[in-house]
């Protein structure tokens, strides 16, 4: 495996940082998501 990098690395701060805003922008459709992977679609609670 290469370990060359392309642009900026990332700290976990910054990427969970993304991934929050991703789902804020995002949340409606993530909710309304259905016949699609477990992995892209919202978790049910409980």
């Amino acid at each position: 495996m290469s370990s060359r990098m392309i642009g900026k690395a990332l700290t976990n701060e910054e990427m969970l940082w993304r991934a929050y805003q991703y789902y804020a922008t995002n949340r409606q459709e993530i909710e309304n998501r259905s016949g699609v992977s477990g992995h892209k679609q919202g978790a049910e609670m409980g």
